[in-house]
C-alpha cells in the first residue's frame, strides 16, 4: 500500500505527536479536530453553524441560571453582557493568534542549513513525522539511502549510520523532526485556509479598495 503524502496529515495527529496529549471520547472540543474539519468552504459552514447553534443555547441556559452578578468593581451586570463580553473576548483572542499564526507562516518559508538538508526529500520528511517516532538508525538509514551530507565537522568523512550515536548526528536528527511536524502543521493550516476562502473574513473589512483608497 502506497505512503500518504504529508499533506494528508491531520492537524489533531500532529499535535498529538507534538504534545503526547490523546484525542477524547468528544470531538467536538478538540480544537484541533475542529480545525482540521475546515478543509472545505461546506466544512467551515458546518462549524459557524454548529457555534451559532451552541451559542443559542447558551444564551437560554444563561438567562436561566444567572440572575445576580457583579463587575469586579461591584457594578450590577446582566446574563446577556456576560455571555457579549465572552464571545467577543475570545473572537479577539481568535484574531490575534491568528495574526500571530500569520507571521509564522511569512518566516517560514524557508528552512536553510543542515535542517533543510534533512527536510529536502520526501521520504525523509515521512522518517522524521513516522508516528510513533523512528529510531536514530533507522532514520539514519533513510539520509544515507538519498545521500544526504553530515552536518558540520563530520561533512565528507562517510555515513550517517557509522556515525549514528555521535551528538551532532542526534541533535541535527531531532532538530529535523522539529522542524518537520512544524512544517507539516503549517502545511495543514495552509490548507485550511485555502478550502475554506476569504468570504465572510474580518480581514476584508481592512481592505483599502472597498474604501475607494488606491491600492
Amino acid at each position: 500500500m502506497p505512503k500518504k503524502p504529508e499533506s494528508e496529515h491531520q492537524l489533531v495527529s500532529l499535535w498529538e505527536l507534538v504534545s503526547g496529549e490523546k484525542r477524547g471520547e468528544n470531538p467536538l472540543v478538540n480544537l484541533w479536530e475542529l480545525v482540521s474539519r475546515c478543509k472545505t468552504r461546506a466544512g467551515y459552514i458546518r462549524l459557524w453553524k454548529h457555534a451559532r447553534f451552541r451559542h443559542s443555547q447558551l444564551e437560554r441556559l444563561t438567562a436561566q441560571s444567572v440572575a445576580h452578578c457583579h463587575t469586579l468593581d461591584g457594578r450590577p451586570v446582566s446574563a446577556d453582557t456576560i455571555l457579549s463580553e465572552v464571545v467577543a473576548a475570545m473572537y479577539a483572542i481568535g484574531f490575534v493568534r491568528g495574526m500571530q499564526l500569520g507571521r509564522e507562516l511569512e518566516r517560514d518559508r524557508e528552512t536553510v542549513g543542515t535542517v533543510g538538508l534533512l527536510l529536502k526529500h520526501a521520504p525523509v520528511r515521512r522518517a522524521l513525522l513516522h508516528q510513533p517516532e523512528k529510531t536514530t538508525e533507522e532514520i539514519c538509514e533513510v539520509l544515507d539511502n538519498y545521500d544526504v551530507e553530515l552536518p558540520g565537522k563530520l561533512r565528507g568523512q562517510g555515513t550517517w549510520g557509522r556515525f549514528q550515536r555521535k551528538p551532532l548526528v542526534k541533535v541535527a536528527i531531532s532538530n529535523a523532526r522539529k522542524a518537520a511536524i512544524q512544517k507539516a502543521m503549517f502545511a495543514e493550516f495552509m490548507a485550511v485556509a485555502k478550502g475554506v476562502g476569504h468570504e465572510g473574513s474580518i480581514v476584508n473589512q481592512f481592505r483599502l479598495k472597498k474604501f475607494g483608497y488606491p491600492q
